[in-house]
């Protein structure tokens, strides 16, 4: 499964190659709905990839105009280095190594990530997963060192990348599932798509087809936001195995040539010769002979183009099927010894030839070839049988480390929570007390307060009483004074007034 793609250019569909993958589908399972569908489907498609003629780059003229300096070389093989992973890994591969040699004479250390991040990419396509490997360390190693959270991002999706292509599937998820807020949190659309297709392709593998279709339809909605005819490819091509695998031919015939209309519009031609090879087994598997060679033989001519051993294995490999499908034993033994020669990396794809091989042999009456070839389809099947039973030990391994490692961790979560939960329990029943210590101090102030005042109330009262003593004794001496003095006065007066009439007399 393709996971690396180009920056993304949009040239203008050739009229030849277009109106190949335009043909209408002719499969003996399609309805007239299914029909249509494609139809519409396909013609969509062609107005949607179809943009701006993308002006070539004069490699040559750049680097060997005068007074260009080395930072602009280093700038122009990272840029094509990176244009051209996907469309020819050769020439990137050539020039990320030309750049990197100027990036450490000039000890800069991020140029030197990203060539070694297209260089490991490069090997991954290729399928050197040990260059690679080393090729993405030391991407990660010069990322690290200048601490660019995005650069490292990249260079961790190169590695997760890499862990698919060497069927480290639940390695390559956690990854991913890592990267994928990073990328979300700087709104970088084109590596949030590569990481949801990446998601979708490892679950595909793990055969969760429901979670699968899942993120490769989020992919879908990524790519056709920013008009990733790449991203489009790959995740109908994805989509375009699940329904395989489901029996649903229509649906995958459909998704087949979508994915071919995307690789042909992002200029990949790789991966345009992979869904060509897949829409020919599929044509094969609805016993259209004829378009099934067609595609397998513009597949073998796409992959020949690019120079990917691999994936013109894969094409001889789908033209000898279809030999043995038409009975041309010959030509059957012929593509499958191509295939065989051409590609000793993929297992699946030699693990046909060989059964090809056996079939064709017996049936042309070659025993004794048959019987080789069969010995060799037998080793390499036991061999397979160790290697997916180291594989299950492995996994076993890995997952009992995780459940052992995840109950250490549950359990020391459990302690934490019980810790928490008593601290919190101990800090409410301490500030209960608290509170209720304020509100009894509170409630005595008060008291002492009201007591205070009551206190204070009487003592007032006290000086009151005696004040209102002391006003009415002097009160009653006044009146007892005046009474007296009235009292006196007159007898007085009258006892004057009988002395004076007798004076008068007198």
């Amino acid at each position: 499964m393709p996971l690396l793609t180009a920056s993304g250019t949009w040239p203008i569909l050739n009229n030849r190659r277009k109106n190949e993958w335009y043909k209408p589908v002719k499969v003996k399972t399609h309805s007239h709905l299914i029909y249509l569908f494609n139809i519409v489907l396909l013609t969509v498609s062609g107005f949607f990839f179809a943009g701006a003629q993308q002006t070539p780059i004069s490699t040559d003229s750049i680097l060997n105009a005068e007074k260009v300096s080395e930072s602009e070389k280093l700038e122009v093989y990272n840029n094509l280095g990176r244009e051209l992973v996907t469309t020819d890994f050769n020439k990137s591969k050539v020039y990320a190594l030309q750049g990197i040699a100027i990036a450490e004479k000039q000890k800069n250390s991020v140029m030197l990530a990203n060539l070694y991040r297209t260089l490991g990419a490069c090997y991954t396509v290729e399928g050197e997963y040990d260059s690679a490997s080393y090729s993405l360390k030391k991407a990660l190693f010069f990322a690290n060192k200048v601490k660019d959270e995005r650069l490292i991002a990249y260079v961790n999706l190169g590695v997760a990348t890499l862990n698919i292509r060497r069927n480290h599937f639940q390695e390559a998820l956690k990854q991913f599932f890592e990267l994928l807020p990073v990328f979300e949190k700087n709104n970088d659309k084109v590596n949030m798509r590569k990481t949801l297709g990446s998601i979708a392709a490892s679950y595909m593998y793990l055969e969760n087809f429901n979670q699968a279709e899942k993120y490769y339809n989020e992919a879908i909605k990524v790519a056709s936001g920013i008009k990733d005819s790449s991203g489009l490819g790959q995740a109908y091509q994805g989509l375009c195995r699940i329904a395989s695998q489901r029996q649903e031919n229509d649906k995958a015939m459909a998704y087949a040539l979508q994915s071919g209309i995307a690789f042909h519009a992002s200029g990949e031609k790789l991966f345009e010769s992979v869904a060509k090879k897949e829409a020919a087994l599929l044509y094969l598997k609805n016993n259209n002979v004829t378009k099934a060679s067609e595609l397998a033989g513009q597949s073998l001519a796409l992959a020949k183009e690019i120079g990917g051993s691999r994936y013109i294995g894969n094409a001889l490999g789908t033209l000898s099927s279809i030999a043995l499908y038409k009975k041309d034993y010959y030509a059957a033994i012929r593509y499958a010894n191509e295939s065989l020669q051409t590609d000793s990396v993929d297992t699946d794809t030699k693990t046909t030839m060989l059964e090809n091989l056996v079939k064709a042999n017996t049936l042309s009456s070659k025993p004794d070839e048959a019987i080789k070839f069969f010995n060799k389809y037998q080793q390499l099947i036991d061999l397979r049988i160790k290697e997916s039973y180291q594989k299950s030990l492995t996994e076993l391994e890995v997952k009992y480390g995780t459940e052992k490692q995840q109950l250490r961790i549950d359990s020391l979560e459990n302690t934490k929570r019980l810790t928490i939960i008593t601290s919190v329990a101990g800090a409410l029943v301490s500030l209960l007390i608290i509170l209720l210590l304020i509100s009894r101090q509170h409630n005595i102030n008060h008291k002492k307060m009201l007591a205070e005042q009551k206190v204070a109330q009487l003592e007032q009262e006290k000086k009151l009483i005696a004040t209102q003593a002391v006003l009415d004794g002097e009160t009653a001496e006044r009146t007892r004074l005046a009474r007296d003095l009235h009292d006196g006065l007159g007898g007085m007066l009258s006892a004057i007034k009988l002395n004076l009439h007798d004076v008068k007399k007198g």
